[in-house]
């Protein structure tokens, strides 16, 4: 309390010796010792897609690699949950990049593919905690086989539930 009888808070050094422990103990990527990702699968299927999905926004001269340092640097643990290790997730997102005249309407994954750097993050998330490469540039244009249905269904829910929050929005306009 200070003079006038109000509370005022002040931060303990062993509160502040508690939280630096926690956050030192939360990281266990070391980037100096051990690469996050597979140089042979980022060259094969990630920065190809990414070229696929932004280089014509980028232009040819992008650094890829400077993007994936930045993901990992961020380490993709530490970020919104979104769900990368459902595989509907994943593909909506490839769809919503490769082929984004099939997604006008506002949804989830056509926000996220909208930003470079956290669909990296995703993507690496997806490849560190999930099971490691998965296939993205050498896929076709089009939803893979026998996951029409769930990528439909889910595209419509959340294209449904984006359009209550954008005509809310707009009616508070």
């Amino acid at each position: 309390m200070d003079d006038k009888s109000n509370f005022t808070a002040s931060i303990s050094a062993q509160f502040k010796s508690r939280e630096l422990d926690a956050f030192r103990r939360q990281s266990r990527f070391d980037p100096s010792t051990q690469q996050m990702i597979d140089h042979g699968w980022a060259n094969t299927e990630l920065i190809p897609f990414l070229r696929q999905a932004y280089g014509e926004r980028l232009g040819d001269c992008h650094d890829w690699w400077e993007d994936l340092r930045v993901a990992q640097f961020k380490e993709p643990h530490h970020m919104p949950d979104y769900p990368v290790a459902d595989p509907v997730f994943i593909e909506r997102l490839r769809l919503a990049l490769v082929a984004p005249n099939g997604s006008k309407r506002p949804s989830l994954v056509v926000t996220v593919a909208e930003d470079r750097l956290l669909t990296i993050r995703l993507l690496i998330r997806r490849y560190v905690m999930h099971g490691g490469a998965f296939l993205l540039a050498s896929l076709p244009l089009r939803i893979r086989p026998g996951m029409e249905r769930e990528v439909r269904e889910a595209t419509e829910a959340d294209t449904n539930i984006s359009a209550l929050f954008v005509e809310g929005w707009k009616n508070s306009e």
